[in-house]
């Protein structure tokens, strides 16, 4: 029966897939057919100037879903409170890493290429001339874990992360959110953009063996909390 049950989830993931997953990459309606859930709480961590986020809020347009966006930018900041005033949305200004405190964050003249990591600049350069690093600010730091536990989250449905090579710091200082998660969907770089850049077999190394990879989109991949899946099972 339990075969049959995971038998029949796989061809309903595999038709979500095939009608919206397209030109690789997720869109905000194929998660929202994936979570099947309008009440649905979602971890958005860099999330700029807000722009992703209402791309949520019309897609779960029912009242109680919450997303809570993550960003320590303080230009993306005034941006994403011009853009975003939906109380379904609540804006945390503080970077994800690996510990709290204060941390330096290196600031890119394109408002999404900015990172807790070091740039390689040169390398970035040679993909997007126009991008510079010419300042680094301090910025407070907070694990996803200690964010969770403040905001009183029992579950997460969701977590979308756009940190510029900062991935690992989050699954570092996530160990207690992500057991709570249902899906991740990150970025990954092969050719280490930013100071000790995360390949996907690094990611999924770091993960562990509760997460299962759904689908590698080339630069961003989807995974899903098996262990979570089979105690609902």
């Amino acid at each position: 029966m339990l075969s049959l049950r995971r038998s029949l989830q796989h061809r309903f993931q595999s038709l979500i897939f095939s009608r919206s997953f397209r030109n690789w990459k997720l869109t905000k309606s194929a998660i929202r057919r994936l979570l099947r859930n309008p009440v649905a709480v979602i971890v958005e961590v860099g999330a700029a100037d807000g722009i992703d986020t209402l791309e949520f809020l019309s897609e779960f347009d029912h009242p109680q879903f919450r997303i809570f966006a993550i960003e320590p930018d303080p230009r993306n900041i005034e941006k994403f409170v011009v853009n975003v005033s939906d109380t379904r949305a609540r804006l945390l200004p503080v970077a994800v890493g690996d510990g709290n405190g204060v941390s330096d964050f290196h600031q890119s003249s394109t408002p999404y290429s900015s990172s807790l990591k070091k740039p390689n600049v040169k390398l970035l350069q040679y993909h997007w001339p126009e991008m510079k690093f010419d300042r680094v600010i301090k910025v407070n730091v907070a694990t996803l874990d200690s964010i969770v536990d403040d905001q009183r989250l029992e579950g997460v449905d969701f977590i979308w992360c756009d940190i510029q090579g900062a991935e690992d710091l989050l699954i570092a200082g996530a160990k207690k959110t992500l057991r709570i998660t249902r899906y991740f969907y990150t970025e990954y770089s092969q050719e280490n953009f930013y100071e000790d850049d995360n390949s996907l077999d690094k990611i999924c190394q770091l993960l562990g063996p509760d997460w299962r990879l759904l689908r590698d989109y080339g630069t961003d991949a989807l995974f899903e909390n098996w262990s979570l899946k089979n105690a609902c099972n």
